[in-house]
């Protein structure tokens, strides 16, 4: 079964040119990405979207190029990604196109979206990827940022102009390079991967607009999009008859499996292919669930546990048994090194002790000073 999320094999064509182009055969790139080297001969074909991280470090690897994202990017043309690339470039305005960027980005790649949103005169265009899970990828940012500016720079004949860029990945080491194509102030370790440029250049003018092509390429975009499966569809499912369940006791994989007319194991099965698993999804939406609900002052603290309540017994358990040890370490500190000293001095072990565990126990506690006794 083809995983949900997915990368056309068009979307991966740049980096794979690259790296062909680069004297590395198709066999070693597939063998090196995980894949069949005869997916790639299929451009309608998809891919895992897991081989991005792995093809970005590859393509830097064999081109020894810390910018190897940026590159390749500055190296694409205004038809690289064929029917998007012509449906983009085809309409009237900026405006437009972004919209239609928006709309029909699956088509290139399920895991990830572009996201337009008015702030004032401003406006912030945003990529979003799950290709790395909660880590960003470097190079895949940069490569995003920087064709989505190529094409709009193609579209108004090198006018448009950025106010800001920000990058979820640290700063690199030489940043010359981006400062000198982006032609904006750079930010890294940003909470978002985007750009802001003023809201003006909506209504920028396309050189070489097409409305009668548009209405074309649309219609056999939106098959195509049909035709795509949701991203993400069992993890939804699943999170959504966490969060209903939850007040009435723990939803088990067993109950949901029921629910959605699947065997256990095939439920696993395709949230594995969705990054996904019944624990991670449970305890994600008890900790959101959580902090919603604690964040209403007309909730107290043994409202919000009767909402959302733990697991049985036996998840204390564990916790009973580390809190044990851990506590238990004083005395045996005391036993084996009091005996090493005499008089007052041998008094002071067991509160030195006390006070040392404590104080590791109060760094590791994610909840603060809890549970400690000063």
């Amino acid at each position: 079964m083809l995983p949900d999320t997915t990368t056309s094999v068009r979307a991966a064509g740049p980096v794979l040119r690259a790296l062909i182009e680069a004297g590395v055969s198709v066999q070693e790139v597939g063998k090196r990405l995980g894949v069949d080297a005869g997916s790639f001969a299929d451009p309608e074909g998809r891919l895992p979207s897991s081989i991005v991280a792995r093809a970005w470090d590859f393509a830097e690897e064999v081109l020894d190029d810390p910018s190897v994202g940026l590159r390749i990017a500055q190296a694409a043309n205004r038809e690289a990604y064929d029917i998007f690339s012509y449906i983009a470039s085809a309409s009237s305005t900026l405006s437009e196109a972004t919209m239609r960027v928006q709309r029909y980005f699956r088509l290139l790649a399920n895991a990830a979206v572009w996201e337009l949103t008015r702030d004032g005169d401003q406006v912030w265009w945003t990529f979003r990827s799950e290709a790395g899970g909660k880590k960003p990828i470097r190079h895949d940012e940069e490569y995003a940022l920087a064709i989505s500016c190529t094409y709009a720079r193609l579209w108004t004949e090198d006018a448009f102009q950025l106010n800001e860029v920000f990058f979820r990945h640290p700063k690199p080491r030489d940043t010359t390079e981006l400062e000198a194509f982006f032609r904006a102030p750079l930010r890294f370790g940003a909470d978002r991967c985007a750009y802001r440029y003023d809201a003006a250049w909506l209504s920028a003018s396309i050189r070489g607009a097409d409305s009668k092509l548009t209405g074309l390429l649309e219609r056999y975009a939106e098959e195509t999009l049909a035709a795509l499966p949701e991203p993400g569809r069992y993890a939804l499912e699943v999170r959504k008859l966490i969060a209903r369940g939850l007040s009435s006791g723990e939803m088990s994989l067993s109950d949901i499996a029921m629910q959605l007319t699947l065997s256990e194991r095939s439920l696993q099965r395709r949230l594995k292919d969705e990054g996904a698993s019944h624990k991670e999804l449970l305890e994600d939406v008890r900790r959101e669930l959580a902090v919603r609900y604690l964040t209403n002052q007309n909730l107290t603290a043994s409202e919000v546990a009767y909402m959302i309540p733990l697991p049985g017994p036996l998840f204390f358990v564990p916790i009973a048994l580390a809190y044990g040890v851990v506590f238990f370490l004083p005395y045996l500190i005391d036993r084996l090194v009091a005996r090493r000293f005499g008089g007052f001095t041998a008094t002071l072990v067991l509160p030195v002790a006390w006070v040392a565990v404590e104080y590791v126990h109060y760094s590791l506690n994610p909840i603060g000073q809890w549970g400690q006794i000063g």
